[in-house]
């Protein structure tokens, strides 16, 4: 039974939540949160098939029966940046959009490209979720779009004005919020780490995960969760195991879960370093199935040159998992209070090397829980006031 308190939320996000398709922090956030709301939630998401397009479709994740209507569609264009296709095409839809939302009491916008139109031409209040502070060009895999000049376009005519233009920013960690401040001090923000299925996300017994993946016992395994980018650090990765691979004397295994456009690439780097045998690539797996790669592994690693709040890290810490990661995100203040983590600014090979082995040596010795998310309730409470 839904809470008629709560405000009817349209949720738009760039991405294909049938097929879960791309995956990322953005998407787990939204299934997450779908969850939680205990009010009328319709998800305008994207579609790989032209059919789907402004169809509404009941989809059910974790028991939880969404409304999804696809507004957009995600075109594999090697030309055309996905983030300049999916601007046009919400433009385009905008006013199919307004038509299917009368009901809506606010959008709330996980994408750039999805919320400049939305603000422009208002039709009902916004709310951006900004996943990160960094400009989205500035590590696009369009090299060209990587200028200076197109990152400082990008602020000028998208960012900014979706930041003064919302009724509500959400903010993931200190840079969001500063990048708020500096360009509008007086738009309402909320800061919101990401949110963590905790019935999901729990310790569980290692032995009875690996049989389920059909991994060995007296492995040691290195796990790494995400997109398989240029920004996550992968190549870096890489070259880390492979020195480590020929020091250790333990049967060392590098898992990849995940896709994306450095796949082939990265595939064709461990032949050249000759790890093949010790390094897999999983693919896209099923959420449901993450709690048990997360306490399957002996380490947890993230590499990453540029983050949001990491989700994969909320995911691993939930787990009770031992965790590497740089500084990307900031992890530091994330993972403030959880003992079994290092992270480290540099990405120097040696000092990742010797936190692996140390992180390894470390025993568990006494169960800990993380704590519940404590920022829920309160921005519910912000939520509200929309409706007033």
């Amino acid at each position: 039974m839904k809470n008629k308190l709560y405000p009817n939320l349209g949720i738009i996000i760039p991405a294909d939540i049938k097929r879960q398709f791309p995956q990322g922090g953005a998407l787990t956030f939204v299934l997450n949160f779908a969850e939680l709301y205990q009010g009328e939630i319709i998800i305008f998401d994207a579609t790989l098939k032209r059919k789907e397009l402004f169809a509404s479709r009941k989809i059910k994740f974790n028991n939880v029966s969404l409304e999804r209507i696809p507004i957009i569609r995600i075109i594999n264009n090697k030309y055309i940046p996905i983030r300049l296709q999916s601007l046009l095409f919400y433009i385009l839809s905008i006013s199919k959009l307004y038509n299917l939302a009368k009901k809506i009491d606010a959008f709330y916008v996980h994408s750039p490209e999805a919320a400049l139109p939305l603000v422009i031409f208002k039709y009902k209040k916004v709310i951006y979720h900004m996943h990160g502070a960094t400009n989205p060009l500035l590590y696009s895999k369009f090299r060209f779009f990587r200028k200076k000049i197109f990152q400082k376009l990008f602020d000028i005519f998208i960012h900014f004005p979706i930041i003064k233009r919302s009724d509500l920013i959400i903010t993931i960690n200190e840079e969001c919020q500063n990048l708020v401040n500096l360009v509008y001090k007086n738009t309402r923000s909320f800061y919101l780490p990401n949110l963590v299925n905790r019935n999901m996300f729990k310790k569980l017994e290692k032995a009875k995960c690996r049989e389920l993946l059909g991994l060995k016992k007296d492995e040691t395994i290195i796990l790494y969760v995400g997109r398989l980018s240029e920004v996550k650090g992968l190549y870096f990765l890489l070259d880390v195991f492979y020195h480590l691979q020929s020091s250790h004397s333990s049967d060392l295994k590098l898992i990849f879960v995940g896709t994306g456009e450095e796949e082939s690439n990265l595939k064709s780097k461990c032949k050249q370093l000759g790890i093949t045998n010790c390094v897999e690539f999983h693919g896209k797996v099923n959420y449901e199935k993450m709690p048990i790669y997360y306490n399957s592994s002996d380490l947890f690693i993230l590499p990453s040159y540029r983050e949001g709040t990491p989700m994969v890290l909320l995911e691993a810490m939930s787990c009770g998992a031992k965790i590497l990661t740089s500084t990307a995100g900031n992890t530091e203040k994330l993972l403030k209070n959880y003992p079994l983590k290092i992270v480290l600014k540099n990405h120097c090979l040696e000092e990742w090397k010797d936190a692996i082995i140390k992180l390894l040596n470390i025993e568990i010795k006494n169960n800990f829980s993380v704590k519940e998310d404590v920022f829920f309730s309160n921005f519910i409470n912000e939520l509200k006031k929309l409706r007033l």
